[in-house]
């Protein structure tokens, strides 16, 4: 089962536990773009960007798969609050601007396409109130 661990603040997570909220967004950056999405080169799958081989081959992204999102709230220390949540789908979108083109952004010296993944949730399979 993989289970992908990410810190979430206090009201979105009591929207996810109360079912207000039915999904989890995040932005797609070079930092943690491993965490989120895979690479398709010429019918091969490619974990990290670096690892894709030179040339003009097209490259698509693919949303990683995880069975469910462990989301963890509150300050860091002791035992946080979290909720462990089925993801019944996972998707990327990226923006674009009005002539269509994507939205370039640049975190760390890097440019990047800009785009989230989207995480539609399901049940709630497990919660925890946290300790001090």
């Amino acid at each position: 089962m993989k289970v992908l661990t990410l810190s979430i603040k206090q009201k979105p997570f009591d929207d996810i536990l109360s079912g207000k909220k039915d999904f989890e967004r995040r932005e797609i950056t070079p930092r943690n773009v491993c965490d989120y999405v895979s690479f398709i080169v010429d019918d091969n799958e490619y974990d990290k960007e670096e690892d894709i081989p030179e040339g003009d081959s097209e490259v698509m992204v693919k949303a990683k798969e995880y069975d469910r999102l462990k989301l963890v709230t509150g300050e860091y220390k002791g035992k946080r609050p979290y909720l462990v949540v089925e993801v019944k789908d996972a998707r990327v979108e990226f923006l674009y601007d009005e002539n269509g083109d994507f939205i370039i952004a640049e975190k760390d010296g890097k440019e990047y396409a800009l785009a989230y993944i989207i995480f539609e949730l399901g049940n709630i399979v497990e919660t925890f109130k946290g300790e001090k």
